[in-house]
C-alpha cells in the first residue's frame, strides 16, 4: 500500500483500489462521556421486508434486481 501514490493504480491486467474506513468499536458509555450518543427514530426494514414478503403493498418500497460485471483474469495466464 505505501507503493500507492493514489487512491487507484494499475498492475497488469488489475486495478488496485485503496479504501481507508474507520472501525469504531467503542461502548455506548465511552461515547457518553465524549456526548458521541444520539437518539433518533428509524425505519424497522426487518419489519417493512417482512411485510413485502407477506404480499403487502407499501408506499415507497419497492424491488429491483441487477447484475454485476467484471473482468477476471484467469489463474496462470
Amino acid at each position: 500500500m505505501r507503493q500507492m501514490e493514489g487512491k487507484q493504480m494499475r498492475v497488469a491486467d488489475y486495478i488496485v483500489r485503496k479504501y481507508r474506513r474507520l472501525a469504531i468499536k467503542l461502548s455506548l458509555e465511552d461515547a457518553r462521556i465524549i456526548s458521541a450518543t444520539k437518539m433518533e427514530e428509524v425505519v424497522d426494514k426487518e419489519k417493512i421486508k417482512e411485510l413485502h414478503r407477506q404480499g403487502d403493498v407499501i408506499p415507497g418500497v419497492s424491488e429491483f434486481e441487477y447484475i454485476s460485471v467484471a473482468l477476471v483474469k484467469p489463474m496462470g495466464g
